[in-house]
């Protein structure tokens, strides 16, 4: 933890319950109809498999999502993309 309060730190499976309301927030503001079990499903799957990397803040003991690293995969459309 630095001197403000900020630790960043790979996510882990027991980051998915409070990860997946913001992701969910973030595929509604593209749009995307609100489904909290799928947010959490594709997280997981995520995490599971290690297809990305998830990096979370915690900022005065509050947890927050930073960024998500995806090698051709779709936030939006939940789905991986290959491209040829």
């Amino acid at each position: 933890m630095d001197s403000i309060g900020i630790k960043i730190r790979n996510a882990t499976i027991s980051d998915i319950e409070g990860m997946a309301t913001v992701f969910d927030a973030y595929r509604v503001f593209y749009g995307k109809t609100t489904d909290i079990s799928l947010a959490k499903k594709f997280l997981n799957d995520r995490i599971v498999s290690e297809e990305s990397t998830i990096l979370m803040a915690r900022i005065k003991m509050k947890g927050a999502p930073v960024s998500s690293n995806f090698t051709s995969l779709s936030h939006l459309r939940m789905h991986l993309e290959f491209w040829f």
